[in-house]
Formats: C-alpha cells, structure tokens, sequence
C-alpha cells in the first residue's frame, strides 16, 4: 500500500473530535483535507456525536464497539487466508 500512495501526503485523521459545529478543529481539518493530495480512504466511518445527548454518546461509543470489533474479526480472517504469513501479527489475544 505504500508503494501505491508514495506519491500522496500523509493520511487525514481517521478520528475527528469537534466540539461544535465549524469549531476551529473542523475548520483546520477542512482545510488540511482541501490541500491534501491523497487518495480516499473507502469505505469511511463516520460517527456523530452530541456530548450533551447521553443517548447520541451510548449510540456512539456502541457504533465504535461494532466497528473495532469488525476490524479484529478482520484481522483473524487475514491470520488465517494462505499466503498471508508476513502480514500475521504473531500475538495470541
């Protein structure tokens, strides 16, 4: 993957925290990512989140529980495809 970005600057955040809406953290990102010559990350997670909602908070952290463990049982799936020894994390979890 690398090799196929060597040309792109480095990645955007895959985690974005804003306090409110067009706060100076999303304006900054906005700018980042307007002079960023990369390639889009596909397929993207986007979590919404209101600190003063306990309900939209519960949703969110349950949202990034799912994901997390999408992304594990991903990398167990990896471990066990043929071919794919060099990329194995070699830790018992």
């Amino acid at each position: 993957m690398g090799e196929q970005l060597s040309d792109s600057n480095p990645p955007l955040p895959s985690l974005l925290v804003v306090f409110s809406e067009a706060d100076a953290i999303e304006a900054h990102f906005d700018d980042e990512s307007q002079n960023m010559a990369e390639a889009s990350p596909e397929p993207n997670l986007i979590i919404p989140l209101n600190a003063f909602d306990r309900a939209t908070v519960k949703l969110a952290f349950t949202t990034l529980a799912v994901a997390c463990k999408t992304l594990e049982a991903a990398t167990r799936l990896i471990d066990l495809m043929p071919g794919n020894e060099k990329y194995q994390s070699h830790q018992d979890v």
